[in-house]
C-alpha cells in the first residue's frame, strides 16, 4: 500500500495543545502580576536606560516553539512525511525543551540557588534519556548489531552518544538559567507568584517523572518466551544438512534437465537428484526451529543463521527451476510436487523461529505457491485431493504469528537487554503502540497476510475443480464445497470475511479484497498495484506484466 500522509494521533494533538496553551498561561500570569521574566539586560549595564534593551521572555520562547511545531505539523501533513524526525521524535524533543526551560525558570523564581546544580544534573540525565530514545531510538539497536566489532567499542560508542545528549541538555539548562538569573530580580514579589512557581515546578516534575516511572516499571516486566511445543521428533537439522549439501553440489541453482543438456554430465545431475531425494525424505519428518533464549539470546545469533537462510532461498529457486523444466515437459504433477516441497520448507522456517527466519519462510512459501498456482488448471484431478489435504494441514498446524512476534521480542530482551527494553517501552507509553507491534512487526504481518490469502485462494481453487469434476458444474457459493471438498470456507485475512466468489453461467471469479481491505469489484493488477487503494488480489497477480496499465476488472 502506498505511504499514507502523516496523520497526527491523540498524542500529537495533546502535545501541540499543551504547547499552544502554555504561552497563554505564562503571558497571563506575567502581565497580571507584573512579573514578566525578561532575558539578558547586560546592555542596560553598559548603555543608558533610554537605549533599546533586548527583551525575550519565557512566553516568547514558548511561542517560538509553538510556531515551529505548527509549521512542522503543516509541512508533515501536506507532504506526507516528517522533515527530520518522526512525529514522536519531533514533538518529544520540543516538549522536553519546554519542560526543562520551565523547570529552570521556576527554580530561579523560587530563589533556590543551591538547588540549581541539582536540577541541571537531574533534568540533564532525564532529558538526555528522553532525547536519546526519541531521536536516536534506532541507533540504540544499531550500535549493538555492528557484528564483528569489539564489544567494548560498541559499548563506548553507546556511552559517548548518551554523554553527548547529556552535555547538550546540561549546557542548554545552564544558559537558560544564566539568562533568567541575569534578567530577573532574585526576589519573589508576592506569595501568589511563589505558589505559582512552585505549582509549575511540581507539574513539570510530574510530567517528566510520571512517564519515566511508567517506562521503568514496564522495562522491569519480563517478556515471556513462547516455546514451540511438539511431541514429534524434530527433523530440522536433517533439513539444514540436505539444503547445505544441495547448495554445495549445485551452486548455479540449475535444473537437472539443464545440467544434462549443457554437457555437465549425467553423473552430476544424478547427484543433484539424490540430494533432492534426501531433502524430500527430511521434509516428511515434522520439523521446526528450536530457539533457546539462554543459548541463542545474543546479537551474533542472527549472523550465524544468515548462511542457512541464504541456502534456503537458493534451494527455493532451485526447486522453481525444476518446476519450470517439468512444465516444459508437461509433467505438471511433478512440477507441483516441487512447489509443495517449497511450501513445506517455508513452514519449517516459521514454526518456533524468529521474525527473520519466518520472513525467509514467507519468501520460500511465495515461491512454492506460485509454482503450483501457475499450473493449477493443468494439474491432474487425481492429484488435487492430496495437494489440498496437505495445504490444509500446513494451514492448521502452522504456529500463530503472534507467538513468533512475541518470541522475537523476548529474544531481543536477552540479546540487547535494557537498551532494547527502553527503545521498546518508550514508544508504547507515548504512542499507545501495542507491545507485539515492536520494530517491523506491521510489515511482517502484511507479508503474512499476503501469504495466507494466496494459499487460501489456491485451496479454494482446488476444491472448486474437484466439485466441478464430480458434480459437472460450478458451485453457487463456497458453502457448497464444505465439508466434502474443503473443511470450511477460508477467511480472507485482509477483511476477516470469507474469500469473494462470484460465478456466471460457465465461469467464476475468486479473489481477496487485498491490502486496502475493501472489495473493489474484482479489479486486479500487478504486485505493485495491489498496495495501492482500488485493487483486489487474485492468484494471477505474480504473472501480470509489471505495468500499471495491466489492471483488469473481472465481470461476472
Amino acid at each position: 500500500m502506498a505511504d499514507s500522509p502523516a496523520r497526527p494521533s491523540w498524542y500529537e494533538w495533546v502535545a501541540f495543545g499543551t504547547l499552544a496553551i502554555a504561552p497563554v498561561v505564562v503571558a497571563f500570569r506575567s502581565r497580571r502580576n507584573g512579573t514578566s521574566i525578561e532575558a539578558s539586560e547586560l546592555v542596560h549595564q553598559r548603555f543608558s536606560p533610554s537605549e533599546l534593551r533586548f527583551r525575550f521572555g519565557l512566553d516568547d520562547l514558548l511561542m517560538v516553539l509553538v510556531i515551529a511545531g505548527l509549521i512542522s505539523l503543516i509541512v508533515a501533513s501536506t507532504r506526507g512525511k516528517p522533515l527530520i524526525l518522526e512525529w514522536l521524535g519531533m514533538l518529544g524533543t520540543a516538549l522536553s525543551v519546554v519542560l526543562v526551560t520551565v523547570a529552570a525558570a521556576c527554580f530561579v523564581l523560587l530563589n533556590r540557588g543551591w538547588s540549581i546544580a541539582a536540577v541541571v544534573l537531574t533534568l540533564g540525565v532525564v532529558g538526555a534519556a528522553a532525547l536519546h530514545t526519541w531521536v536516536l531510538g534506532d541507533w540504540i539497536v544499531a550500535v549493538d548489531v555492528l557484528y564483528g566489532w569489539p564489544a567494548t567499542f560498541t559499548g563506548f560508542l553507546f556511552a559517548f552518544t548518551l554523554l553527548s545528549m547529556m552535555t547538550i541538555v546540561a549546557v542548554y539548562l545552564l544558559l537558560a538559567g544564566a539568562i533568567f538569573v541575569v534578567g530577573t530580580e532574585r526576589k519573589i514579589r508576592n506569595a501568589s507568584d511563589a505558589r505559582f512557581a512552585g505549582l509549575a515546578l511540581l507539574l513539570v516534575c510530574l510530567a517528566v517523572y510520571g512517564p519515566l516511572a511508567v517506562v521503568y516499571c514496564r522495562m522491569l516486566r519480563v517478556v515471556p518466551f513462547p516455546v514451540y511445543v511438539s511431541s514429534e521428533p524434530n527433523g530440522y537439522a536433517e533439513i539444514l544438512a540436505a539444503v547445505e549439501e544441495l547448495v554445495r553440489i549445485n551452486p548455479s541453482e540449475s535444473s537437472t534437465t539443464h545440467i544434462r543438456e549443457f554437457g555437465r554430465g549425467a553423473e552430476k545431475a544424478d547427484t543433484v537428484v539424490k540430494g533432492y531425494q534426501e531433502l524430500m525424505r527430511a521434509l516428511e519428518t515434522p520439523s521446526h526451529i528450536a530457539v533457546d533464549p539462554e543459548r541463542d539470546g545474543r546479537p551474533d545469533y542472527i549472523m550465524e543463521l544468515m548462511d542457512y537462510l541464504t541456502f534456503m532461498r537458493s534451494v527455493a529457486r532451485m526447486f522453481d527451476n525444476e518446476s519450470l523444466a517439468m512444465e516444459a515437459s508437461e509433467k505438471y504433477d511433478t512440477a507441483a510436487a516441487y512447489g509443495m516441497a517449497n511450501i513445506r520448507r517455508g513452514a519449517t522456517q516459521h514454526d518456533g523461529g524468529l521474525k527473520i527466519t519466518s520472513l525467509v519462510g514467507l519468501a520460500v512459501d511465495a515461491t512454492g505457491i506460485h509454482q503450483i498456482s501457475r499450473n493449477r488448471h493443468r494439474i491432474s484431478v487425481a492429484e488435487l485431493p492430496h495437494l489440498l489435504a496437505e495445504l490444509e494441514a500446513i494451514e492448521v498446524q502452522r504456529e500463530r504469528n503472534k507467538s513468533v512476534i512475541l518470541r522475537d521480542v523476548a529474544w531481543s530482551e536477552h540479546a540487547y537487554m535494557w537498551r532494547h527494553s527502553l527503545s521498546r517501552e518508550v514508544p508504547i507509553v507515548l504512542a499507545s503502540t501495542e507491545a507485539y507491534e515492536y520494530s517491523f512487526a506491521p510489515y511482517y504481518e502484511s507479508a503474512v497476510f499476503q501469504r495466507d490469502a494466496m494459499l487460501r485462494l489456491l485451496m479454494v481453487e482446488f476444491a472448486i475443480r474437484g466439485f466441478q469434476k464430480e458434480q459437472g458444474g460450478l458451485p453457487e457459493s463456497l458453502d457448497e464445497l464444505c465439508p466434502t471438498y474443503i473443511s470450511s470456507v477460508p477467511i480472507d485475512p485482509y477483511s476477516d470475511d470469507p474469500l469473494i466468489f462470484r460465478r456466471t453461467l460457465d465461469a467464476y471469479v475468486l479473489y481477496s479484497v487485498g491490502p486496502d481491505g475493501r472489495d473493489d469489484g474484482g479489479k486486479f493488477g500487478t504486485y505493485s498495484d495491489i498496495y495501492e487503494a482500488g485493487f483486489d488480489l487474485d492468484l494471477d497477480v505474480p504473472d501480470r506484466p509489471a505495468i500499471s496499465t495491466s489492471a483488469t476488472t473481472a465481470t461476472p
